[in-house]
């Protein structure tokens, strides 16, 4: 061993030696070619075998390309001497990847060296399982890795080790775990004396937990027995003490495990509150960085449980959580702001917590000076969780002080939260007016068409606001640069309301020759929305038709075709002299309904405030953004108008705009709206992830395909998020020739139809087994029927299945390709497809040798922008031709196959990945 430390050091000093590159490159290959002539020579020993693989393992590790040498290090797994033992694991964990083909040969010497034999072989196999994964290494020794968990005469370090391993095959495979008795078993091993065993058993837990809490029920009185036994009574002399904390790691984990469960019974919730104000009292910044970094993780995940607690009404220990929170926002360090800041954002959407956080509101305002950016972002996120109608013109005067020097990217965030503060609290709505003529004064730019349209809407439906609006507006327009927000939100309220001006100096001519000076430096749609306000003035002051024709007159050959069209009408309703006729069109725009403000769905599409971290968050989301703790109704919200924007000075941009937002609108009515097939489309690519989302149902979905028996083995997990059960769930499945199609329920209580039920806050899987024998084209549809709410309801699941799942690559000679291509060419399919965007061939071959799963055939033709590949699919030979042209997004494909139904088959896949539409 000492002679192979020696020649590998050699080899790492000649390497270091290097001045260039390319000696370095030199010097590796050479080692390489070396290595690889030992190798195919007989009678080379174990310790030459181990002495070289170790060579290798570095050369890899500096980044070079090692493919030999793989052979031999299984070999070396299945020595009985430690040192060659060890050896081999490492290259095996460094060299070799999950789906590498040689692992197959170590799997049954790994499960020799997981018998109890020797503890030492069992930690050298647990590691490697945990370090590669692979589907093959979870089905094929998952069962020998929980045996050595459970097992009572495993030693305490092969416990954790295996602890370890079980979760990182659960993690990527959750089906290795046991539905039985198996979660009882693991929460007996809680009782441990070894902190070590603890606390990776503890993190096996939580892994557990987070995914489905069935069978975890004693869990949260171990929790609070192991928190009573670290917190309270602690043992001084303990092993795992960090900076005199005694396991701070196992102290989080606990606290993370308890926010999976609803509050607790009564005894047992005291004990913890005493665990959790033991926390909170005795939590100090000392001059140990370590020692606070420790301490204060410990802090925030109590801080956390308490909030989850406060999301189900139990509220004892948030005014202590608060007040810590507090000082940590005023502290020096920035990260203790941050999270100070974050975890009080949280607790202010709580109802009955405002009152207490309102305390430090001078402190979080002065947060919003801090030279860090995130920080900036997360007092203004309190702020706006913290404002009701006692403190709104306060917080508002801030925030409009502050959009003076805040950063570009946080402006649009900011603009948003004011406009909607403004309104949400507004006591006075002419305060609320100012707002938003200040923050157009401000930040016209960042301020969207839908924050002015709200002001329209809101003058429009409140008659003692016209005059001061109309008043407010001209006052506004005689500033010498007002933004063209300004112009279009003023050139509506004048028009529709400038004759309610109670000021006699105010006359129309005035507000005509206001609007005039603003024409000329106008945007398209602002001068389109001054036209409009024209011929209303016209319509109510007589001394104004003239000069509004003369101007209309001069727009009628306008390049603009909006312009022309507005000027056009307008002066032919004017030269109509019908006055019924003018009064009727140009009437005073009615009230407009009653609507969810546009501003707040803008708002959460920004996902701000959304955390999939956290359990409790979901309970949050039920809230409103910004809730205030008065039950009262401000005077804003009592008048709320429409979201709708003023129709007349709409263009058919806007217009369509307004269409879609009231399709989303009522499409929301649907607590189970249609699928969207932009899921279905990302998971054509992949073969795991979301197939439907809401926020009361999720259904995630995961497929791994048997090419050796054509199968595809596909999981759905159903994700109840509501507070009801979702009930006598089943599955219509379609009729189909290409398929036969198994399921089952991961769980007992399944009654005689096959339904069962998700209950509240929990996952279940859906086992299917989908064993293709024929070609089809169409993604095919399954139909998920349930009962909620007393109601039955179902959901149509588009699958992301396509032919492609079961093509196998085929490496194939350029003639032995052509001689296949032109053997089945009397079933030729060809289409002409094109896409969303061009792609470059290379993009083109990286799809089809992806999702596709093809060999690219090189040297078949002199064109470099076709690509050919080959295939195979149930026996069957695929050979196919992509035809790209550069920089146009149109392809054309041709498949040759023994059947023209499976050419069919296969176009349609290449069409559903590539996103295509006929050319």
């Amino acid at each position: 061993m000492a002679q192979a430390m020696r020649g590998l050091q050699h080899f790492v000093t000649d390497i270091r030696n290097c001045t260039t590159k390319e000696q370095e490159n030199l010097r590796v290959n050479k080692e390489l070619a070396h290595i690889r002539s030992k190798f195919t020579s007989k009678g080379l020993d174990g310790y030459n075998y181990k002495k070289y693989v170790w060579k290798l393992l570095y050369i890899h590790m500096l980044g070079f390309e090692v493919d030999i040498g793989h052979m031999e290090a299984v070999k070396l797994v299945a020595s009985t001497k430690f040192s060659e033992k060890t050896c081999g694991y490492m290259a095996c964990s460094l060299l070799l990847d999950e789906t590498h083909e040689l692992l197959r040969l170590i799997i049954q010497s790994i499960k020799r060296d997981l018998t109890p034999n020797n503890e030492i072989h069992q930690c050298l196999a647990l590691s490697c399982i945990a370090n590669v994964g692979g589907q093959e290494f979870a089905e094929s020794l998952s069962n020998d890795v929980q045996q050595i968990l459970l097992n009572g005469k495993s030693r305490s370090f092969v416990k954790k080790k295996a602890a370890l391993c079980l979760l990182r095959l659960f993690r990527k495979y959750p089906e290795v775990i046991p539905q039985d008795n198996f979660a009882s078993k693991v929460v007996s091993l809680l009782d441990d004396h070894n902190l070590g065993v603890v606390l990776s058993v503890m993190a096996l837990v939580l892994g557990l937990v987070s995914y489905d809490t069935r069978g975890f029920e004693a869990a949260p009185a171990k929790a609070v027995d192991l928190l009573e036994q670290l917190v309270l009574r602690p043992d001084k002399k303990s092993l795992y003490r960090y900076y005199h904390t005694i396991c701070p790691w196992l102290q989080v984990k606990l606290l993370r495990m308890l926010q999976y469960f609803p509050p607790l019974e009564p005894s047992l919730q005291k004990r913890l509150n005493d665990v959790l104000g033991e926390i909170l009292t005795k939590t100090v910044a000392g001059p140990n960085v370590n020692k606070n970094n420790a301490d204060h993780s410990i802090l925030f995940e109590g801080i956390n449980l308490i909030i989850h607690h406060c999301v189900h009404g139990k509220t004892e220990l948030h005014s202590q959580a608060i007040g810590q929170l507090g000082r940590f926002v005023s502290i020096v360090q920035p990260n203790f702001r941050y999270l100070g800041l974050e975890t009080m954002a949280r607790l202010a959407r709580i109802p009955g917590t405002l009152s207490t956080i309102k305390r430090h509101q001078a402190t979080i305002q002065k947060s919003l000076q801090d030279p860090d950016s995130s920080i900036r972002k997360r007092a203004l996120d309190l702020l706006y969780a913290m404002c009701d109608k006692s403190n709104a013109k306060e917080i508002v005067s801030q925030l409009l002080k502050y959009m003076q020097t805040c950063s570009y990217d946080l402006r649009e965030e900011l603009v948003l939260k004011i406009a909607i503060l403004a309104e949400k609290f507004a006591v006075d709505l002419r305060w609320y007016v100012d707002v938003i003529l200040q923050l157009i004064l401000v930040a016209g730019d960042v301020v969207s068409d839908d924050i002015w349209y709200r002001v329209c809407q809101i003058v429009t439906n409140n008659e003692d606001l016209q005059d001061y609006a109309a008043s407010t507006c001209f006052r506004f327009l005689n500033s010498p640069t007002v933004h063209d927000n300004g112009i279009k939100v003023a050139a509506y309220i004048l028009g529709e309301f400038g004759h309610q001006i109670k000021d006699k100096n105010v006359t129309g001519p005035k507000l005509f020759d206001v609007l005039r000076a603003k024409f000329a430096t106008g945007e398209r749609e602002t001068k389109a929305l001054i036209l409009t306000a024209y011929i209303k003035m016209a319509n109510t002051y007589p001394e104004l038709e003239e000069p509004v024709n003369s101007v209309f007159r001069a727009h009628l050959n306008n390049v603009d075709c909006e312009i022309q069209q507005r000027a056009s009408e307008y002066y032919a309703l004017s030269q109509s002299k019908q006055s019924d006729l003018m009064n009727q069109v140009f009437d005073v725009m009615p009230n407009f309904p009653e609507r969810e403000s546009l501003l707040l769905k803008r708002l959460r599409k920004l996902g701000k405030h959304a955390t999939d971290r956290d359990v409790w968050v979901s309970a949050e989301k039920k809230k409103e953004e910004g809730e205030s703790d008065s039950d009262e109704e401000t005077t804003a919200e009592k008048k709320r108008p429409a979201k709708a924007p003023p129709k007349q000075s709409m263009s058919n941009h806007e217009s369509e705009e307004e269409s879609e937002e009231s399709e989303e609108s009522d499409e929301e009515q649907d607590p189970f709206p249609p699928q969207d097939q932009k899921l279905v489309t990302d998971l054509l690519t992949k073969d795991k992830g979301t197939l439907y989302e809401t926020p009361l149902l999720q259904i995630l979905l995961q497929a791994m395909i048997d090419h050796s028996t054509n199968q595809a083995k596909i999981i759905l997990y159903y994700g109840n998020r509501s507070q009801l059960p979702i009930q006598k769930v089943s599955v219509q499945l379609p009729q189909q020739d290409a398929f036969k199609i198994q399921v089952r329920p991961d769980t007992k209580e399944v009654d005689a139809n096959g339904a069962f039920d998700v209950k509240p806050a929990q996952q279940l899987r859906h086992f299917f087994l989908w064993q293709n024998t024929g070609p089809w084209k169409d993604l095919m549809k399954i139909k998920v029927n349930f009962v909620w709410d007393k109601k039955p309801r179902s959901v149509v699941l588009t699958m992301p299945l396509t032919l492609s799942n079961f093509v196998t690559p085929q490496t194939l000679e350029p003639a032995a390709f052509i001689s296949s291509w032109q053997q089945t060419s009397g079933n030729e399919v060809w289409a002409t497809r094109r896409l969303p965007k061009p792609l470059s061939v290379a993009e083109f071959k990286t799809t089809l040798t992806g999702p596709l799963h093809l060999h690219l055939i090189d040297g078949v033709d002199k064109n470099p922008a076709n690509v050919w590949a080959s295939g195979t699919v149930n026996g069957q030979t695929l050979t196919v031709r992509i035809e790209t042209k550069s920089n146009m997004p149109v392809f054309r494909v041709t498949v040759h196959c023994p059947s023209k139904a499976l050419g069919d088959a296969f176009v349609s896949s290449v069409s559903a990945i590539f996103q295509t539409q006929d050319a």
